[in-house]
């Protein structure tokens, strides 16, 4: 039997592919899963806030009869979900697709930078980026912040990939990732400047301060020089995808020209960033970066000071971009969005620390030290828990606390003992042992902030959030519009609430009306009214209550003895004194359209 020349070249292309792979590869396939699994799992598990609903309801209504211009966020959002919504429909899981795909994409751009990062620097920072609550619950929510972070770290990667090679896809990836982050939101705009003058800082001040001796001692790590040098063909190459990806993603592929307003509005509104703080203050998001990314606060605080001490070719701008992410903070009070920022420079120098780290040889003792830590440090952390759980009611019950303080000696005593033998297996087993006990914390305050607590006011990152009755009283109005009707969407109904949640909810509703009150001549089948609010009526109406928005938080009565000890019941078990306050709404439904 005869083989051909193309059966013979395909079967050696697949082979050399296979073994191509390596242990890294699966790895890295394992931390895209996981990624993949937290951000897709569940989307609509939390019902869409009043801002999520704004943007969703401009994607419906442009779809909508008669439909002439609609209010957009995010045009590149906007444009994307719009496709989308032709091929699967509207739903809340629909309208989170596209941040969620943007933040996958996020976490395997590292992978770009592995002659910098190192392979163990690669798959330490996109696992972080993987695990990181902040970028979870940004990639599963509505809006192009998801999309402003992926062009941002896209834009930095193209930019040292092509310093690097010179190679001019890299330079058009560049250009495309500009243009594509000027469509997506406000965030961009932080994400773009602090690296601009993080890169300009570096190459135009210090780097001129460094001799040859220095950079002879950096011949072991890759050159920390990126020459930039394009044709002049290049050059306008790239200006032209910029400005075509710009206007693609900005006006939904030329279908609806005026979100090319839109998008240049976005840098004004990131200036108007610098005067209104929206209910925030200066001190939130630093609060949401210390509540939801110990990682990054306690290994990048490590990594800041090796930087400064011996730090590699790209710690140094990485360095300064974290540094301007933080003075911008300050500058726009109250903005969260840039806590989420502070994840791209933070955990790409973490990486450069781990490689650092954990790059070199590993002995028996590494593995053996990290795994009777990681034992240790589970037995401290839920010994602590569980003496959370008793020290109210028993404040005497100090055992839990011995068996912590055993943990720890015994810990610290195996450390001092290997010390004598092998240094090096010391601090590559603490540094693995930690990090491994974080990434599993961090996992797990990503999954409840994005598939329970994204809505509830008392986590550091929410102040509002839409409860589950604003589903119930949607579900509620569909089955009195088919027992009236025989079809769920022909409900005469008024609504008197302004929620861009509960127009988004009710937007199948074909005959329902809207306005600021309830005129006595109403003759409505079902009016939505605030609850408590007063109106006169000539027919007889039945009502229901339902708790359609978490607005604040009502404070528990001060107690300074149990004050820490209920901050740290909420981190571990989501229990608090203090209570949600309600917003309510009444379903009234005409009384003598009800079945008995």
């Amino acid at each position: 039997m005869e083989i051909s020349d193309f059966q013979v070249k395909e079967t050696a292309s697949k082979s050399s592919w296979l073994e191509r792979l390596t242990i890294a590869d699966a790895v890295f396939g394992l931390i895209v899963l996981a990624a993949g699994i937290i951000r897709f799992n569940n989307l609509d598990a939390l019902p869409l806030s009043d801002g999520e609903a704004e943007a969703a309801l401009a994607v419906w209504r442009f779809w909508q009869p008669g439909a002439a211009q609609v209010a957009v966020v995010s045009p590149a959002y906007f444009s994307l979900t719009a496709v989308l919504t032709q091929l699967l429909g509207f739903s809340d899981t629909v309208m989170r697709l596209v941040p969620a795909l943007f933040g996958l994409g996020l976490v395997i751009l590292p992978r770009f930078l592995q002659r910098r990062l190192g392979v163990i620097g690669v798959l330490a920072a996109s696992l972080l980026l993987a695990v990181s609550p902040l970028l979870v619950i940004t990639s599963r929510t509505v809006g192009g912040q998801s999309m402003a972070l992926f062009a941002v770290l896209l834009t930095a990667v193209a930019f040292i990939r092509y310093g690097e090679t010179a190679v001019p896809r890299w330079l058009y990836t560049l250009a495309a990732a500009v243009g594509l982050g000027l469509t997506s939101d406000t965030l961009f705009y932080s994400g773009l400047i602090t690296l601009g003058l993080a890169w300009i800082l570096f190459y135009k001040i210090i780097k001129r301060q460094r001799n040859q001796e220095e950079d002879k001692e950096e011949n072991s790590a890759p050159s920390a020089s990126l020459r930039f040098n394009p044709t002049t063909q290049e050059k306008r190459a790239a200006v032209l995808i910029g400005v075509v990806i710009f206007v693609l993603s900005g006006s939904l592929f030329l279908w609806y020209l005026p979100g090319l307003g839109d998008a240049a509005r976005l840098l004004g509104d990131w200036l108007a960033l610098f005067g209104a703080a929206d209910g925030r203050t200066i001190v939130d998001p630093f609060f949401a970066f210390l509540r939801y990314e110990p990682i990054l606060l306690i290994f990048g605080a490590a990594a800041v000071i090796w930087t400064v001490w011996r730090g590699r070719p790209l710690a140094a701008p990485l360095l300064y971009w974290l540094t301007g992410i933080l003075l911008l903070m300050l500058l726009q009070q109250g903005v969260m969005a840039n806590a989420a920022l502070l994840t791209l420079p933070g955990y790409l120098l973490i990486g450069l620390l781990t490689q650092t780290v954990l790059g070199g040889t590993w002995t028996k003792y590494t593995g053996l030290l990290a795994f009777s830590l990681i034992l240790s440090l589970a037995v401290i952390v839920v010994n602590f828990a569980r003496y959370l759980r008793v020290v109210t009611f028993q404040p005497d019950d100090l055992q839990y606390i011995f068996v912590m303080m055993m943990a720890f000696f015994i810990a610290l005593a195996t450390i001092y003992l290997l010390s004598a033998y092998d240094v090096t297996a010391v601090s590559q087993g603490i540094f693995l042992a930690f990090l491994t006990v974080l990434l599993a914390a961090q996992w797990g305050q990503g999954w409840q902030l994005s598939h329970r607590y994204g809505n509830d006011p008392r986590e550091r990152w929410v102040t509002s959030g839409t409860n589950e009755g604003m589903r119930l009283l949607s579900r509620a109005a569909r089955d009195i519009s088919y027992q009236l009707s025989g079809a769920d969407n022909q409900l005469r109904l008024l609504n008197t609430v302004d929620s861009p949640a509960l127009a988004w909810y009710l937007r199948e509703m074909r005959q329902m009306d809207t306005g600021q009150s309830v005129p006595a001549t109403a003759d409505y089948a079902a009016i939505i009214a605030p609850a408590g609010a007063q109106f006169n009526l000539d027919s007889a109406y039945t009502g229901s209550e339902f708790n359609i928005r978490n607005q604040g938080v009502i404070p528990a009565a001060p107690n300074p003895d149990t004050a820490v000890f209920d901050a740290l019941r909420w981190q571990f078990f989501h229990e608090s004194p203090d209570a949600i306050q309600p917003d309510p709404v009444v379903l009234w439904v005409r009384a003598d359209l009800v079945q008995p």
